[in-house]
């Protein structure tokens, strides 16, 4: 078990290196296609190592080891540090790594589906939803529901699957004049639009099972931040405001932050700057545009990519 528990952290490492490097190769700056790209990153250690293990057993066999592979993780066994095997030794850090990681983003997401669920009743908004139907019918959308929760909270989201359904707090309505809000339901509607709720359930059902691996900790939350630009790019282009765009998302997130506690822990002070980070790169990237085209042949590179790093990657035991 922990030599498949290492080979997937190997893998996923090396499929995410080889991704980053070729997208800096190509400077390739368009969000759609650098998401497709490191969910392949993702999907071939999820998905590739069972195959392997499926159809070629005989690549953990010493004869495949010594003549083919190009690494072998089951060498590492035959060193030690401190009186433990460094194979051991290295899997334990980085699962710790990965589950600290993982936590850092599902902790928050169950506290806030929990503090939307014990919320006031919520009520409704005409005005708002007229205005989300002309949206939806400029994005040739079928519109969704509309759900304001009567609290002082911030929150502006989308949610659900099948039942589309974007949810904002009178806290956020209140906070934005009305272009900021036409703005930042466009936004909302770019994630319906490329089915990003399902995207979220789908790369955290991933991030769950692999919750040992820190590489894919990190890649998924880099293809978060993608679908994020992607959306507003598709908010911008829709109602050709960026710097409404850009306002709304430092007022709604300077109202969804919490004081801080007076000595606040080293990895809470983190994730802050973190998110700081991310929202800064969101909101210059905005207010400073440029058009990112996609490049040519955009799905023959993604295809080349998938086969050549499968090779290789059947070639890491």
């Amino acid at each position: 078990m922990a030599e498949h528990l290492a080979e997937a952290i190997l893998h996923t490492l090396i499929s995410a290196l080889a991704v980053e490097a070729l997208l800096r190769l190509w400077r390739v700056e368009e969000p759609g296609f650098q998401l497709r790209f490191r969910l392949m990153a993702i999907a071939l250690p999820v998905g590739a190592l069972p195959l392997f293990e499926w159809l070629a057993p005989f690549r953990h066999h010493a004869w495949f080891e010594d003549r083919f592979a190009l690494f072998s993780g089951r060498r590492w066994g035959a060193l030690s540090a401190f009186g433990l095997r460094l194979d051991w030794l290295w899997l334990g850090v980085f699962a710790a790594f990965g589950a600290a990681l993982l936590l850092l983003d599902l902790v928050p997401l169950l506290k806030a589906r929990r503090a939307a669920a014990r919320s006031e009743e919520p009520g409704g908004d005409p005005a708002l939803e007229q205005r989300l139907a002309e949206l939806c019918a400029r994005l040739h959308l079928p519109t969704p529901s509309l759900r304001v929760l009567e609290t002082s909270a911030v929150a502006l989201y989308c949610t659900g699957v099948r039942r589309p359904v974007v949810v904002a707090s009178r806290g956020a309505l209140d906070r934005l004049d009305d272009r900021e809000l036409e703005v930042a339901l466009a936004h909302e509607l770019g994630h319906l639009t490329h089915r990003d709720v399902l995207l979220g359930w789908v790369l955290m059902g991933a991030r769950v099972l692999h919750a040992f691996n820190p590489a894919l900790q990190v890649v998924s939350r880099a293809v978060t931040h993608d679908a994020e630009r992607r959306a507003d790019d598709l908010a911008a282009e829709l109602c050709q405001d960026r710097l409404a765009l850009a306002s709304g998302l430092l007022k709604l997130f300077q109202g969804s932050r919490s004081t801080p506690p007076p000595n606040p822990a080293v990895w809470r002070t983190l994730v802050s700057r973190a998110n700081e980070a991310a929202l800064e790169e969101r909101c210059r990237r905005l207010l400073h545009w440029r058009d990112h085209p996609r490049p040519q042949w955009g799905r023959t590179l993604l295809a080349a990519t998938s086969v050549g790093l499968g090779g290789l990657l059947f070639l890491v035991t």
